[in-house]
């Protein structure tokens, strides 16, 4: 049971770090030998969508500080430094997610920092903690825009709020979340 009396999200082999580790310990041997940048989790589609999303949001200009928290390869905010994004980090709990991710950046010579930094405990994702981390990295009236690939909106709206305010681009099938003036 969560602090605010809801259930807690059901983690897969997705949320654990030790399956990530793995993945992307590969994914740079592949990088280093064959220049192969790795997945796009979520799928290149999915990408492409979220960008042309930002692309036409009026709340988000090219100068807007942009955080990707669980980056991985860092391949989307690799795509928006091209599209002229200036002020663009990712942050990965795997460390060979954040070195992939730096590598192909150095490839492509874009600018864009990544960090390694740890939101949740060490072995599985926990959304309640995963909501708190966020909620202070978002300032009051910022925005955070959410897909996952564990949870439905619904679900993730039920955890959100009432920290967040959840409007549904259901055209885009993104989350866009306005954090609450708390």
């Amino acid at each position: 049971m969560a602090m605010d009396g809801s259930e807690e999200l059901d983690g897969s082999e997705l949320g654990t770090k030790a399956f990530w580790d793995a993945a992307y310990s590969r994914e740079v041997e592949n990088f280093k030998s064959h220049k192969d940048v790795g997945e796009v989790w979520f799928g290149e589609d999915s990408m492409d969508r979220v960008i042309r999303y930002i692309e036409r949001c009026d709340e988000i200009t090219e100068s807007s500080s942009i955080l990707d928290v669980g980056c991985g390869n860092g391949l989307f905010l690799i795509e928006l430094a091209c599209a002229g994004y200036t002020d663009v980090t990712g942050v990965d709990y795997a460390a060979d997610a954040v070195k992939l991710a730096r590598m192909v950046a150095e490839d492509k010579k874009v600018a864009v920092t990544f960090e390694t930094a740890d939101f949740m405990s060490v072995s599985t994702f926990g959304v309640c903690r995963y909501i708190e981390s966020v909620r202070r990295l978002v300032r009051p009236g910022g925005l955070l825009l959410i897909t996952s690939c564990n949870w439905t909106a619904s679900e993730l709206t039920a955890h959100l709020c009432p920290t967040f305010h959840a409007r549904e681009d259901s055209a885009n099938a993104q989350l866009l979340i306005r954090r609450m003036l708390r």
